[in-house]
């Protein structure tokens, strides 16, 4: 080999590393300082982003929190309407129920619905505590059926009969 070969020789090689090195960004300075710059524009703009992101959350978060409240008290409107429906077939007015005192919870059941059996019990708690019978008129036997006509002898004519 001549002296040109071996100087050719060792330019395609010092080229051929060149080029592997422009690929590989580990290899050329340029390629590390980049990410190190990225990051410090990012985390010029992150802070920014990330609070008006936590902000955008927030925001959600207490609509969230709204519309479960409203939900929560439907839910609560519901079942007390279904326990003064339940009250109302047992012959006692709703007021007079809860006056005695009876919580909302102690009428549910475990899966959370109008236990009809625990407002039967409570309606007469309620009417033992508050004596809601206690003046109820009498009631006479047969006292929805019509009542019996006496029979009498005595009739319109008769009435004006002269008397013996």
């Amino acid at each position: 080999m001549s002296t040109t070969d071996t100087e050719t020789e060792n330019t395609d090689q010092a080229t051929t590393e060149a080029i592997e090195a422009e690929q590989t960004p580990e290899a050329t300075p340029e390629a590390e300082q980049a990410p190190e710059q990225e990051p410090e524009a990012e985390t010029g703009k992150e802070p920014q982003n990330a609070s008006r992101e936590a902000a955008r959350w927030r925001k959600q978060l207490r609509e969230t929190e709204t519309e479960r409240d409203n939900l929560v008290g439907q839910v609560e409107a519901l079942r007390r309407a279904e326990v003064d429906r339940l009250a109302e077939g047992h012959k006692i007015r709703p007021e007079a129920l809860w006056a005695s005192g009876v919580e909302l919870a102690a009428l549910l059941n475990d899966a959370g619905t109008v236990d009809a059996k625990k407002v039967a019990v409570a309606v007469g708690e309620a009417d033992e505590r508050l004596g809601l019978n206690l003046y109820a008129p009498p009631r006479a036997p047969n006292q929805s059926r019509y009542p019996e006509r006496p029979q009498s002898r005595d009739s319109f004519e008769s009435a004006f009969a002269p008397q013996d």
